[in-house]
């Protein structure tokens, strides 16, 4: 190996120590975090609003039309929550289907 590879190959090794220095001190730093806190306060669980849905909302889409939606054997269907927005989470022999339960 001659003196400009080894040069080369140095500062290569130096820059992916200081930035592999930096992830793990960003690592052990969030970590320390988490343990000086409690636990609901890290998770943000008292900031978080409760969203409460009822099939009996005009606005929602119905949940028989909404069923029709899915293809196979559908064996449950839930009203849920996502991004504050009402939708239908559908479940059976295909796996899950996510619709918007106002449209």
């Amino acid at each position: 190996m001659n003196k400009t590879a080894a040069k080369y190959l140095t500062r290569i090794h130096k820059w992916a120590g200081l930035i592999l220095a930096v992830q793990i001190t960003l690592w052990f730093g969030s970590g320390f975090f988490m343990t000086l806190f409690p636990i609901n306060d890290v998770r943000g669980r008292h900031i978080a609003q409760d969203v409460q849905l009822s099939l009996t909302d005009k606005s929602l889409l119905p949940i028989e039309i909404a069923m029709t939606a899915y293809d196979g054997r559908l064996d449950g269907a839930q009203l849920v929550s996502i991004a504050g927005q009402p939708a239908y989470i559908l479940t059976g022999n295909n796996g899950e289907q996510i619709l918007n339960a106002n449209t």
